[in-house]
Parts: structure tokens; sequence; C-alpha cells
């Protein structure tokens, strides 16, 4: 799994809703759906993937590439948008 989260806490609901009026665009930049999780006042954008981490070890690596993969597309697709909103 890889989510989201905001640094200040202040902010996490104004830019999860910043965020949510790119949802499309985001969205287009993953293979897997992503979920927008508004929930306890963490205001996550969650990733997921099944893995068998005890029983598939022959699968670690590719499970290694894939949750730094979706981790820099997320830090990347989100950073564009919120340049804008740092602006703000």
């Amino acid at each position: 799994m890889v989510y989201l989260v905001a640094r200040r806490t202040r902010d996490r609901e104004a830019i999860f809703e910043y965020l949510g009026e790119f949802r499309e665009e985001i969205q287009g930049e993953f293979e897997e759906p992503v979920e927008w999780r508004p929930s306890d006042g963490t205001y996550k954008l969650v990733l997921r993937r099944e893995a068998d981490l005890e029983n598939r070890r022959d699968e670690w690596e590719n499970y290694c590439e894939w949750l730094i993969d979706r981790a820099e597309r997320l830090y990347f697709t989100t950073g564009t948008y919120l340049a804008d909103f740092d602006a703000k």
C-alpha cells in the first residue's frame, strides 16, 4: 500500500480537496484504482497491490519495484498540482 498524507495538519483537508479537482488526471497515471479516503483526519490517497510476503519470497523484488514506482509516481503526479497549491 502506498499513500500520501499532508505534512501540515492544518492543511490536510484543503490539500485533499484541492487535489480532488484533479482526480481524473491523477487517476490516469495509475493502472490500479486510486482510493480517496477522507477518514480520521488523515485524508489519504491509497494505492493497493496484493502481495503474499510469507509464501512468495521470489516476488519480493517485484513487490519492492511496484512500491517504489507507485510512490514516485504519486509524489511527482501530486507534486505538480501541489506546487500551485503552495503558491496560493
